[in-house]
């Protein structure tokens, strides 16, 4: 299994601070991708490694997922946004 877990440390470190400090997209961008096309090619290339994955290791990886997303925290942030967005 290929995970970079030092680039997955470093990118929830980057999104709770910009959280913590309230930075805001305008200041770094939406993603860590500088183009649509890397992103496209990053995911593609992840779909097809997570395929070769037993469903045990998908659950795993789907958990891991949920327990970093659905904190109270992200929800009250993802909702602040929405509302500073005018999207509430």
């Amino acid at each position: 299994m290929n995970i970079d877990v030092e680039l997955i440390e470093k990118v929830v470190k980057k999104v709770l601070n910009d959280v913590e400090t309230g930075s805001s997209e305008s200041e770094y961008g939406y993603g860590i991708f500088d183009t649509m096309d890397e992103a496209i090619e990053a995911s593609a290339k992840a779909q097809k490694e997570y395929m070769n994955h037993s469903m045990a290791d998908r659950q795993r990886y789907v958990e891991g997922i949920r327990e970093v997303v659905c904190t109270k925290e992200n929800h009250e942030y993802t909702r602040w946004r929405r509302k500073r967005n005018g999207c509430l």
